[in-house]
C-alpha cells in the first residue's frame, strides 16, 4: 500500500530518522536523484509553525531574533538527511518564519484576551489558523515542487496547509494557554485538578480506542470521529480555553503518532487525514468558541460577584455610620438640648420665686411645656440610640421599647421573651431592634393594627423574632414597588448581618415578620 504523501518542510525529517532508528517504512514515493529511495510519512501536525508563534507571543519583539533564527537554522539542518539541494529547504524557512513574525506582531496586543474575547479569537483563527497556513503551504508546494520532490503544486498544497493549520489551532492555543494558567488560591484547587486529570484520562482514553478501531472499521470513521466530542465539550465548559487546548491535544497526540510510527489510522490514504484534519479544526473552532463563551459568564459571574460584594460593603459601612451618626445626634440631644431645657426649667422656677404672688399668667404652661419638649428630645434621643441596648442588652432594649408603644397607642400589645438566658453581641442586638422598632412602627402607623405580638426565642446557634399583627396586610408582591423603604431597609439590614427576613401577609389578613438570626455576627 503506498503511503501518505508529505505534508511538508518541517515533517519531511522524519524518513532519515526511520532509516537511522531502523523503523520499517511504509511504501515510497518516487522522486529523482538522490531521493528516489527517500521513503516518507506524512505527519497531520506540523509542530515548528505552532511552536513559533506561540514562543513569539510569549516574549518581548526584541527577543525574536533568536527564536526565529533558530527555527530556520533547525529546520534546515533537520532536512539535510534528505539530501541536496540543500539551499531549498532554508528558502522556504526563511520565507516562512518572517511571516510568523508579522502574524505574531498582528496578534500581540490582543495577546491577553485572544482566548477570552470572540472578537480577538477570531482575528487569532483568521489570520493564524486560515491565512497564514494558506501561505506557508503554499510556500511549501512550490518548494517542493522547484526541487523536483513533488509534481503538482495544488495537490501538494491541499496536503500540507492543513497540517500547519492544526499545528496553529492545537500548539499554539495549548502553549499560551498553560503559560497564562494561574492556579487557584482558594481549596476549589484539590477537587479541579481531581477533575481534571480524570477528564483528561477520559479524553485520552477515547482518543487511543477511536483511532485503534478506525483501521478495522474505516467505514465507521465519520460516526467515529464525534465519540470525544461531549468530552471535549465538557473540558471547555468547566476549564475555558485551557481545557479545550488540552483535550484537542490529547485527541490529536494519538493519531499523529500511530500515522507517524505504525501507519494507522490513516492506512485508506491522505483522504482520510484530510478528514481527521477538517474534523479537529471544526471541533476545535467549536469548542473554543464554546470554551470563550464559557469563560466570558464566568467572568462576568466573578464580576458581578464582585460588585455585590462591594455593594454589601458599602451598605454596612452606610448602616454603621448610619448608627454612628445617630449616635452623635442622640449625644447632642440628651447633652446640650436637653442640657439647655433643664437650665430653663429651672430659670423659670427662680422666675416664680423671686416674684411676688400671683404667679405671672401663662408660667405654669409655660412650665409644662418645658416639661414636654424635655421629654419629646429624650424619646427622641432613645430612639435614634438607644443606651439601654448598649448598657443592659437586648430583651430590655426591646421592653421599653414596648413600653414605650403601648403609652402612645391603645391597641393590645404582648413581649414574649424565651431567649433571656442568653445575650446577643452587640450587632445581633442592634439589628433585631432596629427591625422589631421599624416592625412595630409599620403596624402602628400603616396596618392600623389593634393587636401586636413581639415574641423573641433563641435555639441552639440562632435568635428569632417575630412579629405579629391583626391589621389590614399587603400585596406581598408590592415589596419593592411601593412607596417607603421600611421594610425594604429590614431586609437589607437583615441580609447584610447574615440573617433571613420572612414576610407572610395578605390583604385584610395582618402581617408576619419572622427573623431569624446567627447568635453572632
Amino acid at each position: 500500500m503506498t503511503a501518505p504523501q508529505p505534508d511538508g518542510l518541517a515533517i519531511q525529517i522524519l524518513p532519515g530518522l526511520r532509516r537511522r532508528s531502523g523503523l520499517p517504512t511504509r511504501g515510497s514515493l518516487n522522486f529523482p536523484q538522490r531521493a528516489q529511495n527517500c521513503c516518507l510519512k506524512a505527519s497531520p501536525i506540523w509542530i515548528p509553525g505552532g511552536l513559533l508563534l506561540a514562543t513569539l507571543l510569549l516574549r518581548p519583539q526584541r527577543e525574536w531574533a533568536s527564536p526565529v533564527t533558530g527555527t530556520i537554522v533547525g529546520g534546515w539542518i533537520g532536512l539535510m538527511p534528505l539530501g541536496r539541494p540543500y539551499g531549498y529547504a532554508l528558502a522556504g524557512f526563511l520565507l516562512i518564519c518572517p511571516v510568523i513574525a508579522l502574524v505574531a506582531k498582528t496578534l500581540k496586543p490582543t495577546l491577553p484576551a485572544l482566548f477570552t474575547d470572540g472578537r480577538a479569537f477570531a482575528r487569532f483563527f483568521l489570520l493564524a489558523v486560515v491565512a497564514l497556513p494558506a501561505y506557508s503551504g503554499l510556500v511549501t508546494a512550490c518548494i517542493l515542487y522547484a526541487a523536483g520532490k513533488r509534481a503538482a503544486v495544488i495537490s501538494t498544497w491541499l496536503t500540507v496547509a492543513p497540517s500547519h493549520a492544526m499545528s496553529f489551532l492545537l500548539v499554539t492555543p495549548l502553549i499560551l494557554t498553560v503559560a497564562a494558567y494561574r492556579r487557584p488560591s482558594d481549596r476549589s484547587i484539590r477537587p479541579m485538578s481531581v477533575e481534571a486529570a480524570l477528564l483528561a484520562v477520559a479524553i485520552l482514553t477515547v482518543s487511543v480506542g477511536l483511532w485503534s478501531i478506525v483501521p478495522h472499521s474505516p467505514t465507521a470513521l465519520p460516526l467515529l470521529l464525534f465519540a470525544p466530542l461531549p468530552l471535549l465539550l465538557l473540558a471547555a465548559l468547566r476549564f475555558g480555553a485551557l481545557g479545550s487546548a488540552v483535550g484537542l491535544f490529547l485527541v490529536a497526540t494519538p493519531a499523529a503518532a500511530l500515522s507517524i510510527y505504525s501507519g494507522r489510522p490513516f492506512d485508506g490514504g491522505q483522504s482520510d487525514v484530510h478528514l481527521m484534519q477538517i474534523w479537529l479544526l471544526g471541533v476545535g473552532l467549536l469548542v473554543y468558541m464554546l470554551a470563550i463563551l464559557s469563560d466570558q459568564q464566568r467572568i462576568a459571574q466573578n464580576h458581578l460577584a464582585a460588585s455585590q460584594g462591594q455593594i454589601r460593603y458599602l451598605a454596612t459601612r452606610l448602616l454603621q455610620e448610619q448608627e454612628t451618626e445617630r449616635a452623635r445626634i442622640a449625644r447632642d440631644l440628651h447633652d446640650g438640648v436637653n442640657q439647655h431645657l433643664a437650665l430653663l426649667a429651672i430659670q423659670a422656677s427662680r422666675f416664680i420665686k423671686t416674684h411676688d404672688h400671683p404667679t405671672p399668667s401663662g408660667m405654669p404652661d409655660f412650665q409644662s411645656l418645658i416639661a414636654t419638649t424635655t421629654e419629646e428630645v429624650r424619646r427622641i434621643s432613645h430612639n435614634l440610640h438607644p443606651a439601654i441596648l448598649e448598657h443592659t442588652g437586648l430583651v430590655p432594649a426591646l421592653q421599653s421599647l414596648v413600653d414605650d408603644m403601648a403609652s402612645a397607642w391603645k391597641g393590645e400589645n404582648r413581649f414574649v421573651c424565651d431567649a433571656a438566658s442568653g445575650r446577643p453581641d452587640y450587632a445581633t442586638s442592634l439589628c433585631l431592634y432596629r427591625v422589631a422598632q421599624e416592625g412595630l412602627g409599620n403596624a402602628i402607623r400603616h396596618a392600623r393594627a389593634q393587636r401586636i405580638v413581639l415574641d423573641l426565642t433563641r435555639s441552639a446557634t440562632r435568635y428569632q423574632l417575630l412579629i405579629q399583627d391583626d391589621g389590614q396586610g399587603f400585596n406581598p408582591d408590592a415589596i419593592g414597588t411601593a412607596p417607603g423603604l421600611g421594610l425594604i431597609s429590614m431586609q437589607e439590614r437583615v441580609r447584610l448581618a447574615g440573617g433571613s427576613l420572612t414576610i407572610r401577609t395578605a390583604l385584610g389578613e395582618g402581617t408576619e415578620l419572622w427573623i431569624e438570626m446567627p447568635s453572632t455576627v
